[in-house]
């Protein structure tokens, strides 16, 4: 009677650790099934963190292109407002931090080897190119004259920018004037030469194109002049006025 009692007890014994063998299951399977449902929240919480990242990228970004047109918008008052009172003269292209990035880029150097170039640290350099701080006249002209065998155009904008031109500069020689009183066909060949030399050509070949070039400009209704400011400033210029063409 003893032993029976005692193999009922340890009946008892092994179904209460089947039933807990069984709780056992289902607790691991419910957080089984948790595991998973915080699996797919991660897989949507990430995205979405991901997404506001991204975002607040796009915004600091933006604000960086504001705080920049602003400070370039300041740069050109102050600009303005130094030509209005004789200190300096403004052009179309008067942008000083476009006009040292396209310098920089013309003479293929790095932000620090371009600060170098005119003894200045690369933190300076990195304040031009974003506008927070404008290069002196000093500054402006030795780069005009490292910019001019690479980029005339541009050297010529370092030039003006700073209040001077090449040729005061000594960058490149002043033309002497001819005699007056010489024959237009003399006049003309000189012309005709010196555009033959730039582009290391043979005058009689040029001739031609030449006049094709200042019958275009006459029907177009531009002067002399109108040309060689377009040909010294290759930036796209303005609409003209409609009622210019088939005047001169």
């Amino acid at each position: 009677h003893a032993l029976d009692g005692t193999v009922h007890a340890l009946d008892g014994s092994v179904h209460a650790l089947d039933g807990a063998v069984h709780a056992l299951d289902g607790a691991s399977e419910r957080v089984s099934g948790t595991v998973h449902e915080l699996d797919g929240a991660r897989q949507v919480v990430i995205p979405a963190v991901h997404g506001r990242v991204g975002a607040v990228h796009r915004v600091s970004g933006a604000v960086e292109a504001l705080i920049l047109a602003r400070q370039a918008i300041d740069g050109a008052s102050l600009a303005m407002i130094a030509a209005s009172e004789g200190f300096m003269t403004v052009h179309p292209w008067e942008d000083q931090a476009g006009l040292l990035f396209e310098a920089r880029r013309a003479l293929g150097l790095s932000r620090e080897d371009f600060a170098a170039l005119v003894s200045l640290s690369k933190r300076t350099a990195a304040r031009w190119e974003t506008g927070q701080s404008r290069l002196g006249p000093d500054h402006l002209f030795e780069l005009a004259r490292h910019v001019h065998p690479k980029n005339a155009a541009i050297a010529e904008k370092l030039a003006l920018a700073g209040g001077s031109t090449l040729e005061k500069l000594g960058i490149v020689a002043v033309a002497p004037a001819l005699p007056r009183g010489l024959p237009d066909a003399v006049l003309v060949d000189s012309i005709v030469c010196v555009a033959a030399d730039a582009m290391k050509a043979v005058p009689d070949t040029l001739r031609a194109a030449l006049l094709a070039a200042c019958r275009r400009a006459r029907e177009v209704g531009m002067t002399l002049d109108d040309v060689e400011k377009a040909l010294a400033d290759p930036t796209p210029p303005a609409p003209r006025p409609a009622g210019r063409a088939g005047g001169a």
